[in-house]
């Protein structure tokens, strides 16, 4: 008997000591669990709180957006503001470039007097109407380079040379008659000249410009002939009161 109760003694120790080892560690497992949570808690804290001072410290960047301009209030090209310039056609020559074989490119003579010439100043001797012709002047004893100029067809030299014309053709006898009727007709060329000059001022500037640029060339020729005249004149002059 007392072997058993011996026996259910120890037993009832035993079974009562693994139950109170059992609370124990279920005591300890919730005191775990309870410290796991409290870490969690506090860790999930700190980052709410590392976020609240990123935010607070790092300004928030708002995407740049451009101004855009309403379709009604951009303003649209009026027809009256816009000018539309057109050039001038060019007159062409109507000479043959003999070298190409083709025809000349070079446009029309376009500084003269009266009527629009049809030919540039190289074929301006092709031209059976013409009113103008170069220069006879020589500028080599061998005869083989010509002045350039252009000159109205009733003179031989032009204005550069025409000193030497007068020297040589309107000497002599007859030389104060010739001259002065030199003299009226380079004057009335001229004043024809000035009047297509004001008229070309109003008109057209381009042809004004070329008019004015020919001025200067044949008032030179009027005064030359009025030199050549006055010399003309001392020298009769001077004859007669030697006689």
């Amino acid at each position: 008997v007392v072997d058993d109760v011996d026996d259910l003694v120890s037993l009832d120790f035993s079974s009562s000591s693994s139950s109170v080892s059992n609370n124990t560690l279920l005591v300890t497992q919730q005191e775990q669990e309870k410290k796991i949570l409290k870490t969690e808690t506090s860790n999930q804290n700190q980052a709410e709180d590392s976020s609240d001072e990123a935010s607070i410290t790092t300004p928030k960047t708002t995407p740049k957006t451009t101004p855009t301009t309403p379709i009604s209030s951009i303003p649209t090209p009026s027809i009256t503001s816009t000018t539309i310039t057109t050039s001038k056609p060019v007159l062409q020559c109507l000479g043959t470039n003999m070298k190409k074989k083709a025809r000349c490119r070079n446009p029309a003579l376009m500084e003269y007097i009266g009527p629009r010439p049809l030919y540039c100043a190289e074929h301006i001797s092709l031209d059976p109407n013409a009113m103008y012709h170069k220069c006879d002047f020589h500028l080599d004893s061998e005869q083989q380079k010509r002045c350039k100029e252009i000159v109205f067809k009733d003179y031989k030299y032009c204005y550069k040379h025409f000193d030497e014309w007068l020297s040589t053709d309107f000497g002599g006898t007859d030389g104060i008659a010739k001259s002065t009727n030199l003299l009226e007709n380079v004057s009335a060329l001229l004043t024809k000249l000035e009047q297509e000059a004001v008229q070309a001022k109003t008109e057209d500037a381009e042809l004004y410009q070329r008019k004015s640029k020919l001025l200067p060339k044949y008032q030179s020729m009027v005064k030359s002939i009025e030199s050549h005249l006055q010399f003309l004149r001392d020298n009769s002059n001077n004859q007669n009161n030697q006689n």
